[in-house]
């Protein structure tokens, strides 16, 4: 959950589609288990949680005495075991808090600390590799990473479900959503496009080509705030996760072909990916959401860059194929592909596949203008 360290590529299959594909990481908790468990084993990581008022304040609202009191819970990566302790203030007859990090131990401090150490039981340890002595009647988990699933914490929390929740059981979050849009993202542009313009009185505009592969090539996906006016259009779904009954498999790969009716006049220069949780303790349910046009929070948006930019007026249609995929060599990563669609195009064909019509050439509809700026990258990097 924090800053995001990317290894990306982007790729053209044809004259007539184009794709961008990244796999994203954390410089601390991405990667692999040992970085993952060490990044959580910091204070400070903790502290920018626990800061986040809207994420944390979200959970205390949804473990209210009316949905946790008297159930037993189950808190799975329970951290400084602030959920833990939430959980056991609202009147739960018992808490398991399971901490794979050294965490456990400041955690069971804190506990003891507030006086619910008859109420919460502290258990190091991996919750694929810990056992705890009765089934229970609610898991809580603040599970989610950038764009919902970064960090695949995700098939931890389905694994506690499987082995110790009731079945008549209650998750917490109850479900997950993923969401996109077209973004002209003007912040970032201005500071790492547009900058080379005019550096020391010189006219340092030569570099901007280079500066526009790198954040294409090398940093395509990025966490950073995206402002509610750089958004082009209403977002569209990417993936609907259903805590409750979704298997292990039903979360390693997500699609969703989405087409965007552009609202605003403006340049498109990539897609904006973020998420919202719902919780199940209020009529209609809590939603804690990290949209841009919500409050902010810690995992601020996930953005996509585009290799060129793209004029698009009020009315326009803009579709995209959007997939997330879990990495086959390490768990830990997620691929994620944004294929532009013309308007003629079937999801997922291309022009060797039935239903992918031929474009002239200059044709100046989304894929073929990605696929021109592809290779022009291509050979100024050669």
């Amino acid at each position: 959950m924090d800053s995001c360290c990317t290894t990306t590529s982007t790729s053209a299959s044809s004259s007539t589609s184009a794709s961008t594909t990244t796999s994203a990481g954390a410089s601390a908790v991405g990667g692999n288990d040992e970085s993952y468990f060490a990044g959580y084993n910091q204070v400070q990581m903790h502290e920018l949680m626990l800061r986040d008022t809207v994420r944390t304040e979200a959970y205390r609202c949804a473990l209210a005495p009316s949905v946790v009191g008297g159930k037993v819970v189950l808190d799975v990566g329970a951290g400084t075991g602030i959920l833990s302790l939430f959980a056991a203030r609202a009147g739960a007859a018992h808490v398991y808090a399971v901490e794979a990090t050294d965490m456990a131990s400041l955690a069971q401090e804190v506990v003891a600390k507030n006086g619910f150490s008859g109420t919460v039981t502290v258990i190091k340890g991996k919750i694929e590799d810990v056992e705890i002595p009765q089934k229970v009647d609610i898991i809580v988990s603040e599970w989610m990473g950038f764009y919902l699933v970064h960090e695949s914490m995700l098939s931890s929390v389905l694994n506690a479900r499987d082995r110790f929740l009731k079945p008549e059981g209650v998750m917490i979050p109850t479900t997950a959503t993923i969401w996109c849009a077209p973004a002209q993202l003007t912040q970032f542009h201005q500071e790492h496009i547009e900058y080379w313009n005019n550096l020391y009185g010189f006219d340092f505009s030569p570099v901007i080509p280079y500066a526009r592969t790198a954040a294409t090539h090398t940093a395509s996906t990025m966490v950073v705030t995206v402002l509610p006016d750089d958004l082009l259009s209403k977002p569209e779904q990417v993936a609907v996760i259903d805590m409750k009954n979704d298997a292990l498999n039903d979360v390693s790969f997500f699609w969703n072909a989405c087409t965007f009716d552009i609202n605003k006049t403006g340049t498109m220069r990539g897609v904006a990916l973020w998420f919202d949780v719902t919780f199940p303790s209020t009529l209609p349910p809590t939603t804690l959401s990290t949209s841009p046009m919500c409050p902010p929070t810690h995992w601020k948006q996930t953005v996509v860059h585009f290799p060129t930019d793209f004029a698009v007026q009020s009315g326009q249609k803009a579709s995209f194929s959007v997939s997330i995929t879990s990495d086959e060599t390490n768990k830990r990563l997620y691929n994620i592909s944004i294929e532009a669609m013309a308007d003629d195009q079937e999801p997922g064909a291309n022009d060797a596949d039935e239903g992918m019509p031929d474009h002239p050439q200059g044709c100046d509809c989304l894929p073929c203008a990605l696929v021109r700026a592809f290779l022009r990258g291509q050979t100024e990097d050669s």
